[in-house]
């Protein structure tokens, strides 16, 4: 038994490394930041475990939710035990987050506004761990609508995670086929597997069905409400007009042209079709088959 754990814990530490990987390949050399205490170059900011700022919010929630996802994967696959697999999981992403709070709040200039900075973001990605364990829960445990909402939920952060494997962040910008493939992989192949899973649980539940689409779109919109108004370096330390802001941004990006409306149309129609494909095969089998 206590070997199975350690296994389990060492999955555990892997799936919140493989969650890393996009920030690892990049040398992991802090962003610039606005509230930074000395003009530093690029190349000169300290080592931190995350991406810690308010420009990477969407990164940021996709380190901690996908390492959780790959955790809940391989649990379910291959019945793990899930206190050990979580210690592991948490352990690498509370020791990232706390190495990274350390050198931040070490290098920023004293004052009001880094002291809201510095706690806001570190909110931020608390609520990302958290929502992590819970998918893996979900994930790993539960019964097929709950694995949907689980997968859901790691839907809509993924974009942000494959943006940033297949663009690593301060890598030059990579223009041209290359570039429209994998924005539209990134974006898009998410939702096709929550379709998926959609026609897996099966129409007798529907309504489980129609919650994760409903889900992946407005999650898909909160998130990218979240990411734009949070990269508004003119915004801060102005309340008011960032929520005023932000209701107008949700309003475009709720029914924008490429947006999480098409994200939540593509989920859709890779669940309708696989409905139909799941359905001629089974037609197809009987008729081969009369006795069956």
């Amino acid at each position: 038994m206590l070997r199975r754990s350690l296994v389990w814990l060492l999955i555990g530490i892997a799936s919140a490394l493989g969650g890393l990987l996009p920030w690892i390949i990049t040398g992991m050399r802090l962003p610039l930041q606005n509230l930074w205490g000395s003009d530093t170059l690029p190349d000169r900011m300290p080592v931190a475990l995350l991406p810690f700022s308010q420009y990477y919010v969407g990164f940021l929630a996709g380190i901690m939710i996908l390492g959780a996802t790959i955790a809940g994967v391989i649990a379910r696959a291959r019945r793990g035990l899930l206190p050990p697999l979580v210690a592991g999981l948490l352990f690498v992403q509370v020791i990232a987050l706390v190495q990274t709070v350390l050198v931040v709040s070490n290098g920023l200039r004293s004052g009001t506004a880094s002291f809201i900075y510095l706690a806001v973001i570190t909110g931020g990605i608390v609520l990302a761990i958290l929502l992590g364990v819970l998918v893996l829960a979900l994930i790993a445990r539960a019964s097929r609508p709950g694995l949907l909402i689980g997968a859901t939920l790691a839907a809509i952060v993924a974009p942000y995670w494959l943006r940033a494997a297949f663009h690593p962040v301060g890598t030059i910008a990579v223009y041209g086929v290359y570039s429209d493939v994998t924005n539209v992989i990134a974006q898009y192949f998410p939702a096709i597997g929550v379709g998926v899973l959609i026609a897996w649980v099966g129409l007798r539940r529907w309504y489980v069905g129609v919650i994760a689409l409903l889900l992946l779109w407005l999650g898909s919109t909160v998130a990218l409400v979240g990411t734009v108004v949070a990269g508004t370096r003119v915004m801060l330390g102005r309340p008011a007009e960032m929520v005023e802001y932000a209701g107008q941004v949700w309003q475009t990006a709720v029914v924008s042209e490429g947006g999480p409306l098409w994200v939540g149309l593509v989920a859709a129609l890779s669940a309708f079709v696989a409905v139909v494909a799941n359905s001629t095969r089974r037609r197809h089998s009987v008729e081969l088959d009369p006795s069956a």
